[in-house]
């Protein structure tokens, strides 16, 4: 009755909220176990409407956590297997590549220490030559490593994103301080070549002391 209700409700969603060219995130949306036949259904629906998909990696149930360490033999071969097979059912239904972006999950059915080794080996996620979602704003490997509470974390949240970014070619964050990650975004470009000063170029005058940022 519950898968009835979530298959329902999904497809409802699907129905009345998704539009052509619109990103829907089901991962996490159904319980384990559910069957191959109703992906396949919700993935027909999806190309049929020609809209996104981000396959996300959580094994759990929604809203319950999963943090054992035993949980896998390794995390990231786990991420990229359920990628891979992920991907396939997709495009049986129909959903093509790149209509895709892959979320790996941070903090969703792993440990901080997991989490960190699936950033470490970003290599191997960068493989799939699909946009990566790094919802990584806030998490709780950020509060653990520096023992921080949430508010606290979003200094550490830069570092994460900027040195993800300056590896993988493509990357979409979610964060809770779009301004500042925008801004480490543009800067990060100025040093990789992406963007460039004139060699004539000076800093504004109004630009020399606090206050508020001219109008260009």
């Amino acid at each position: 009755a519950a898968l009835a209700d979530a298959e329902q409700r999904l497809m409802e969603a699907l129905e009345h909220a998704v539009a052509p060219g619109d990103w829907c995130e089901l991962a996490g949306s159904l319980p384990p176990g559910t069957d191959v036949g109703l992906w396949e259904r919700l993935a027909r629906r999806l190309a049929a409407r020609d809209a996104g998909y981000v396959l996300m990696h959580n094994p759990g149930r929604p809203k319950v956590r999963l943090t054992e360490t035993n949980l896998y033999d390794d995390v990231v071969d786990a991420v990229v297997e359920f990628w891979t097979e992920g991907l396939d059912r997709l495009r049986s239904a129909g959903v093509a590549d790149e209509a895709v972006i892959l979320d790996f999950g941070p903090d969703f059915a792993k440990t901080p220490h997991q989490t960190l080794q699936c950033l470490r080996e970003w290599e191997r996620l960068a493989g799939f030559r699909r946009p990566l979602l790094m919802a990584l704003s806030r998490k709780d490997f950020i509060g653990t490593a520096l023992r921080l509470v949430p508010r606290e974390r979003d200094e550490a949240t830069l570092a994460a994103m900027v040195w993800i970014a300056s590896k993988v070619p493509s990357v979409i964050a979610r964060t809770h301080r779009p301004l500042e990650l925008r801004q480490a975004f543009d800067m990060l470009g100025f040093l990789d070549g992406r963007a460039d000063l004139h060699p004539d170029d000076r800093l504004d005058p109004s630009l020399r002391r606090q206050g508020v940022t001219p109008s260009t």
